[in-house]
This record gives structure tokens, C-alpha cells and sequence, in this order.
């Protein structure tokens, strides 16, 4: 199985770093066909081809639960990986870098600092959706609850969300429904329709100034 590991790794190798040419050796921090450089690898793809990701504490779930819960979520539209937390911080640390699993990313970015590196401490998990999809969100965090996992924190297309905001995206309609929404008020609107309402909205805006500096000069004319 020893070839089969370095044709993966070599596809991987060339996945991560699509930039450089194939001929190209990557200079990884830790062996290329390490168990960490592995890692690395992995929570890159799932940090970058992901629009939203949620990160939970992960106390010990019994196997068949695990499986269980697994399973409901990716029915209801996300994956659910166990992470190495010290990894994982790694990955973040780098990320900003091409590959970050390379010797230039740990040089580079040694200091740097993520902010949700503060989220993986201890044991970690993390739930990845594809899309920016409140409804699956939803759904996750339903089935999250009824375990001994809990949500930290998430990331929605790069920027970090805390556990209200999660809350709030729970809510939010999905974007077909809000093209949707949109389609119809420009229908109603649509024509002639619209630019009234705009016009409307112009002329009350300037009564509304205008009554206002008459009041505020009225005391000048007493």
C-alpha cells in the first residue's frame, strides 16, 4: 500500500499547491507523506471550499453515535470532521499562504494570529456546508443540540461569527428566496411603478428637510 499512500500524496501535493508547476517538489515543514502534512492538507481544502463552517467542542461521543450523527448531517447538507486542535491552528496560522503545510508558510506566518484559533481548544470538531445555506445551518445546529456537542463559533466565507451570529444566520431566508423576494417587489414595482415610488420617497424626503429647517428657523423670526 506504500505506493498507493505516495500517488495520493503526490495528487494532493499538486491539488494544494495548483499554482506551481508539476515538476515542482513541495517543501513541506513536516515529511510529505507525513500524518500531519496530511492534516494540514485536509483542513485547508475544508477552510477553503466551504462557504460556511461551524466549530464545536467535541467531548467523546460513543462510536455508533458518532456514525449516527454523522450521517444525519450530511442528509441535512453538511460533513462532520474531528480535528486535531494543534493542527488545526496551524492550518489557520498559514492559511493566508499558498500551502500552507510549507516551510515558507511556518517562516512567514509563524506569529500570525487567526481569531479563530481561540475556538480550538481541546478536543475539536468542525461541520462544513458547501454553500451559505441558513436553512442547512439550521438544520445542523438542531441535530448539535441534542448531542453533548456544543457550537463555539463558525466562519461564513472567511470572516469568523460568533454564537449569536450563528443564531441569527439560522433565521436568515436562504438566497433563492431572497432573489426571490426581490424578483417580486420589482415586479410590483416594475415600469413606471417603480420610478414613482422612487420619486415619492425623493419628494417626502425633502417635505420631511424642509419642514424641519422651517421649524428650526421659526424662533429667528419671532
Amino acid at each position: 500500500m506504500a505506493w498507493l499512500r505516495r500517488v495520493f500524496n503526490g495528487l494532493r501535493s499538486y491539488s494544494v499547491a495548483a499554482a506551481a508547476p508539476e515538476s515542482v517538489v513541495r517543501q513541506t515543514l513536516k515529511p510529505l507523506d507525513s500524518r500531519k502534512t496530511y492534516l494540514v492538507d485536509q483542513y485547508t481544502h475544508l477552510l477553503r471550499s466551504n462557504a460556511v463552517m461551524l466549530i464545536l467542542h467535541n467531548p467523546t461521543l460513543l462510536k455508533a453515535e458518532n456514525q449516527q450523527l454523522r450521517n444525519d448531517i450530511r442528509k441535512a447538507g453538511g460533513t462532520l470532521t474531528v480535528v486535531r486542535s494543534r493542527v488545526f491552528k496551524a492550518t489557520l496560522r498559514g492559511i493566508d499562504h499558498a500551502d500552507p503545510a510549507s516551510v515558507e508558510a511556518h517562516k512567514e506566518f509563524a506569529r500570525a494570529k487567526n481569531p479563530l484559533m481561540d475556538l480550538f481548544d481541546g478536543p475539536s470538531a468542525v461541520v462544513t456546508i458547501p454553500n451559505l445555506d441558513p436553512k442547512a445551518v439550521d438544520k445542523v445546529v438542531s441535530l448539535i443540540d441534542k448531542t453533548r456537542m456544543v457550537v463555539l463559533g463558525g466562519r461564513v466565507d472567511g470572516s469568523q461569527i460568533s454564537v449569536s451570529q450563528v443564531q441569527n444566520l439560522r433565521k436568515m431566508p436562504s438566497l433563492e428566496e431572497l432573489r426571490a423576494q426581490l424578483a417580486g417587489v420589482l415586479t410590483v414595482l416594475g415600469g413606471a411603478g417603480l420610478v414613482n415610488t422612487l420619486q415619492a420617497s425623493s419628494n417626502m424626503l425633502y417635505l420631511t428637510l424642509d419642514q424641519h429647517r422651517k421649524t428650526l428657523e421659526e424662533p429667528e423670526n419671532k
